[in-house]
C-alpha cells in the first residue's frame, strides 16, 4: 500500500470515527433533555408511580386523584394529569387554608416532587419538612407555601429564579441568605421563625426592586420600591 493509499483510508476511517461520535453525543444530549410527557409510556408513568414513597402515594391519591389515602395504581390518564400538573396542594394535619381538604399524616421530605417538572404552584403547608432537598429542578415554580413545617434552611431555594411569592412562617429557620438569589420575589413571609438571627443582605434595596416583606414575630411589613 503506498503513503496516498494509507492517507485515503485514514481519512476514511477518521470521518467514520467523527459520525460515531457525532451519534453517541445525540444520544447523550437525548438522554439529558426532559421527555415531554406525551412521549412517556404508560409503562414508565407507572414505574414512576411505584418508586414513589407510601406517604406520597397516599397524598396524590387523596389530594389530587381524590381516591383517599389508598396505594392502588392509578389510570394511565390520571398519571399523566398528576404529572404534569402546575398547581399542586397538600395541606398536612392541622392546617386549614381555604377549605383544603388535609392528609391524615404529615410529608416528611419532597422525594415525591421529582417527576413534577411542570409544577407554578406548591402548597405543602402543615407538614413535616424539615429541609428543601429536592426542590432545586423544580424551575416553574412561582408560588410556594411551606407554612407551619419544621424547616431549618432554605438551602436549594436560590435555583427557584421565578419564584414570586414565599410563604415559610412558623417554621425553625435560621438565617435567610438564600432569599437574596430570589430577584423575583414579590411577596415574602416568614413570620414566626424564632429562631431566626440573621436576614442576610435582605436590607439592600438592590435585591429587590418591589417587594413585601413580613419577618419575625411581629407582623413588620416593608414595601421596598426602586
Amino acid at each position: 500500500m503506498n503513503l496516498e493509499q494509507r492517507i485515503a483510508e485514514l481519512a476514511a476511517e477518521n470521518e467514520i470515527l467523527r459520525a460515531e461520535n457525532a451519534a453517541l453525543l445525540e444520544r447523550l444530549e437525548q438522554r439529558k433533555r426532559p421527555k415531554k410527557l406525551a412521549d412517556i409510556s404508560k409503562e414508565e408513568l407507572e414505574s414512576r408511580w411505584w418508586e414513589l414513597s407510601d406517604e406520597w402515594k397516599k397524598a396524590f391519591q387523596h389530594t389530587f386523584l381524590r381516591n383517599g389515602e389508598t396505594l392502588f395504581l392509578p389510570t394511565e390518564k390520571d398519571l399523566r394529569a398528576l404529572f404534569s400538573t402546575e398547581k399542586l396542594e397538600i395541606v398536612g394535619n392541622g392546617i386549614l387554608l381555604f377549605g383544603l381538604e388535609q392528609l391524615s399524616f404529615k410529608l416528611t421530605d419532597l422525594s415525591g416532587l421529582e417527576h413534577f417538572t411542570n409544577l407554578k404552584e406548591l402548597n405543602l403547608a402543615g407538614n413535616n419538612l424539615k429541609n428543601l432537598s429536592g426542590i432545586a429542578h423544580l424551575k416553574r415554580l412561582e408560588l410556594l407555601n411551606l407554612t407551619a413545617n419544621n424547616i431549618t434552611t432554605l438551602r436549594g431555594i436560590r435555583h427557584l429564579k421565578k419564584l414570586k411569592y414565599l410563604f415559610v412562617r412558623d417554621n425553625i429557620l435560621k438565617n435567610l441568605s438564600e432569599i437574596q438569589h430570589l430577584k423575583k420575589l414579590e411577596i415574602f413571609d416568614c413570620i414566626n421563625n424564632n429562631q431566626l438571627n440573621s436576614i442576610g443582605k435582605l436590607t439592600e434595596r438592590t435585591h429587590f426592586e418591589n417587594c413585601i416583606f413580613m419577618i419575625l414575630k411581629v407582623k413588620f411589613v416593608r414595601k421596598w420600591k426602586p
